[in-house]
């Protein structure tokens, strides 16, 4: 299947859709994940006299999120020429789904990527004739936008995250 010029394949969408509800049930259903809650609701001195290793909800998250980097790191390559700064290019929009969708929630920070990404690609598509409704330069662009317009919009995400 070909989406937007891009070949979407069934192997990406189950590796992606395992990836998710991995790290989901890895959050909700283990007492790892339990204890990420007690420390992002309270502090870790509060969270270490209720007998949550904090140490080993650190080592795990960390591990969860290097683990879930690798993955996408991947399939970036697989996607596009592997060089040094290819992460550095996607950190705006990355972050910017994660502001759209609502900081500390993982279905929000899904349902933002693919926002953001749609927009993206619809903002640098040629609509009329062969000239784009913006040069492809500017797509971290849009993602700024959007990211600013939720921001002013709606602080705590389309998903109602924290709010800072």
């Amino acid at each position: 299947m070909i989406l937007l010029g891009w070949p979407i394949t069934i192997w990406r969408i189950t590796s992606v859709s395992r990836g998710v509800s991995r790290a989901n049930c890895a959050v909700r259903l283990s007492s790892v994940g339990a204890g990420a809650e007690a420390l992002r609701a309270t502090t870790s001195a509060i969270a270490a006299l209720t007998g949550i290793d904090t140490e080993q909800v650190i080592r795990a998250t960390w591990i969860m999120g290097a683990s879930l980097a690798v993955a996408a790191g991947v399939f970036l390559g697989l996607d596009t020429h592997v060089e040094t700064m290819m992460g550095f290019k996607l950190l705006l929009p990355m972050f910017a789904a994660a502001i759209l969708g609502g900081i500390g929630k993982p279905y929000g920070a899904v349902a933002g990527g693919l926002v953001i990404g749609i927009a993206e690609e619809l903002s640098a598509y040629p609509w009329i004739g062969t000239v784009p409704l913006l040069p492809p330069g500017y797509k971290a662009g849009v993602a700024f936008a959007i990211m600013v317009a939720m921001l002013i919009w709606r602080p705590q995400g389309l998903f109602r995250g924290r709010q800072f």
